[in-house]
Parts: C-alpha cells; sequence; structure tokens
C-alpha cells in the first residue's frame, strides 16, 4: 500500500494546530497545562525536519492517553463528563494516532533519518 507524500505535511499541520488548543485552552484555563503544548509544537517541527521518530513519538504519546480511558471509565459514575463525550474523544485521539503513524510510516518509506538511538 502506497502512503501519500504529503501525509507528513497535513501531520505536521494537525500537530501544530493541537499545539495552539493546548496554548489557548491553558492561557483560559489553568496555565499549568501550558508546557503540554510544547510536545505537539516539537512533534510538528520535527515531522517537518523529516524526522520519522517524531511523528511515531507523537502517535505513541496520543496511544498512551487512550490506554487511560477505561480508568476514566471506571470514574466516569463520579464525574460530569458523559459517555458520548469519552467514546468520541477516544475515537478522534485512536484517528489522530492512526495519522502521525501513517506519517511516520510515510517518512521512513522516503528514507528519512531515523535519529540517534
Amino acid at each position: 500500500m502506497e502512503i501519500s507524500p504529503k501525509l507528513p505535511r497535513i501531520a505536521a499541520i494537525v500537530a501544530f494546530v493541537m499545539a495552539g488548543f493546548v496554548a489557548l485552552g491553558a492561557l483560559a484555563g489553568p496555565i499549568v497545562l501550558l508546557p503540554l503544548a510544547l510536545i505537539p509544537l516539537f512533534a510538528g517541527l520535527g515531522i517537518l525536519r523529516k524526522r520519522v521518530w517524531s511523528a511515531y513519538g507523537y502517535a505513541v504519546f496520543t496511544l498512551a492517553q487512550v490506554a487511560l480511558v477505561p480508568l476514566i471509565l471506571f470514574r466516569l459514575a463520579r464525574s460530569n463528563t458523559t459517555l458520548a463525550g469519552m467514546v468520541a474523544s477516544t475515537a478522534l485521539s485512536l484517528l489522530i494516532a492512526a495519522l502521525f503513524l501513517l506519517a511516520g510510516r510515510s517518512l521512513a518509506n522516503a528514507e528519512s533519518p531515523r535519529g540517534a538511538a
């Protein structure tokens, strides 16, 4: 299966948009969350510099957040989060993780540098 060479650029744009949303959310809410905007920002910069593990790393970071869903569902009865919101958030996170995995594969197929171990 041939993966589009435009996919890394799309993934970088998505990473920058996500960094902007996290930064705006941190400025509107708890400022402590502001450093979390650096994670997608650095992932987007790494992808633009054709670093394969920037895409793979952000995909793993997103999947790690999805791994917490069972714990959140367990505590759902005590919070004001709805089940529909959790399902939508999980689906979006899985879609984003798939985008970054495919972007990493596209960079790897283009023989981009993998980075130091």
